[in-house]
């Protein structure tokens, strides 16, 4: 297989041969090619967008509160067949010599018939509302090609003729092409995907990486104003364009998805991302077990996966607290709370279990933060954490009671287990991390 370097941009290939070994993923194609002219009037894609699902290996819900993880991309993968609309029927623009037809919307269908075709408007400042449709985790990367700025990253690499002055990505984009409307494009989207649903492979995740990689693609393809990025910085937008849908995500299941590669995992860090290959031990085989119980991130957001982030909060900001952190209101993530104190992980595991309560009620939580309200505890001044806001609040609204110190608990031995981890992998490298502390001998031993 072709090598690409996943310090840049999503390589394209011109070549199948260059991506898959198996004549079996390759008439894969020629399927899709022959539904997409069925379903969009004999129209051919433009091209196509892979994405891949993941396995974790380990690492489980610390990558929101900012620690490594150890995920593994997987040959099962979703792909996007796109073209770019030159004429529809659903609005008609006149000049004084022609009357020409563009489209305002993207169509999207799915191979598989039990998700339902739509259209979806292509100003990328719609809003995504009403209940949790498929067509959402697209809308969230085309959302984020558009509107998530590289200008809000720190360490984003700008296109040589790009003005460092230049507003964010909403005002940005200024091209008369017919096909580009009040900042969006007209696209004609097939999805095929073998990701099993809701099973922990992140097939949601790697929808949103392909709709944000396609649509980056479509504005490459016509010319708009698009800053180069490299595939760190493409799994961090991708991350923060996930928000829209109301997830409280870490950015694992984008990263992996971006900057996995061919029979390796990786260790992913973040803040920035960056990450390191690491191949496994020869005699290890993952197993990936279909336990047929469903986990649906997004449906499940209010009741589990968002109120588990809230909690992280809550512990920071507890902790911060008890130790006498000045600005403890201002903790989000325990790995704040770690590099203010300079504590280790194990170290941290203990003040944890000193100091932070098992479960606590909003009644309870409001007396020990000296609060009228949960909410007054999280500070969102910033536009770019609306969303994250509005979680947030969901989850304080349903929530009857929060666990602290078994959250804490986990993420500080879970992070400590990564790096144990780690370094069985590395069978003996001089790897070195503050944060590492006894090391297993054995896998086995590693993962309990």
């Amino acid at each position: 297989m072709e090598h690409a370097s996943v310090d840049s941009v999503p390589p394209c290939f011109n070549s199948l041969a260059s991506v898959y070994d198996d004549d079996e993923s390759k008439s894969k194609y020629s399927k899709l090619e022959k539904i997409f002219k069925e379903t969009f009037s004999n129209n051919v894609p433009d091209f196509y967008v892979r994405a891949p699902g993941r396995v974790n290996l380990i690492g489980e819900h610390i990558d929101y509160e900012g620690y490594s993880v150890l995920p593994m991309a997987i040959a099962r993968e979703l792909v996007l067949a796109v073209s770019i609309c030159n004429s529809s029927p659903s609005s008609t623009t006149s000049s004084s010599s022609a009357t020409t037809t563009i489209s305002k919307s993207i169509s999207l269908a799915n191979i598989d018939p039990s998700f339902t075709p739509t259209t979806i408007p292509i100003d990328p400042n719609a809003n995504i509302v009403g209940p949790l449709h498929w067509s959402h985790y697209f809308r969230c990367g085309y959302k984020g090609a558009w509107l998530l700025s590289p200008d809000d990253n720190d360490t984003a690499i700008k296109s040589a003729d790009n003005d460092s002055k230049k507003t964010k990505r909403q005002n940005k984009v200024d091209c008369n092409d017919n096909h580009i409307i009040n900042k969006g494009i007209a696209m004609n989207v097939l999805v095929h995907g073998d990701i099993p649903l809701a099973s922990g492979l992140s097939s949601s995740s790697a929808l949103v990486v392909a709709s944000t990689v396609a649509t980056r693609t479509a504005m490459f393809m016509m010319k708009a104003d698009v800053s180069n990025l490299s595939g760190p910085q493409l799994a961090d937008l991708c991350r923060k364009a996930e928000d829209y849908i109301g997830t409280m995500g870490g950015g694992m299941d984008q990263a992996i998805s971006v900057l996995g590669e061919k029979g390796i995992a990786r260790l992913i860090h973040f803040n920035p991302v960056r990450t390191e290959p690491v191949k496994l031990p020869a005699n290890v085989v993952v197993v990936i077990a279909d336990s047929l119980t469903k986990a649906e991130k997004a449906k499940d957001a209010k009741l589990y996966y968002n109120k588990r982030v809230v909690e992280c909060m809550l512990a920071a900001k507890g902790l911060s607290k008890v130790m006498g952190i000045r600005n403890w209101k201002q903790m989000t993530t325990l790995r704040q709370v770690q590099d203010k104190l300079n504590k280790t992980l194990q170290e941290m595991q203990s003040l944890a279990e000193q100091h932070l309560i098992q479960v606590g009620t909003e009644e309870s939580l409001c007396k020990f933060f000296d609060v009228n309200n949960l909410i007054d505890l999280f500070q969102m001044d910033d536009e770019s954490t609306t969303s994250v806001a509005n979680s947030i609040h969901d989850v304080l609204k349903n929530a009857k009671e929060y666990k602290l110190r078994p959250r804490a608990v986990h993420v500080y031995s879970e992070a400590n287990r990564v790096y144990a981890f780690h370094q069985v992998c590395a069978s003996g490298s001089n790897y070195k991390n503050k944060d590492r502390e006894s090391v297993s001998p054995s896998i086995e031993e590693t993962l309990g």
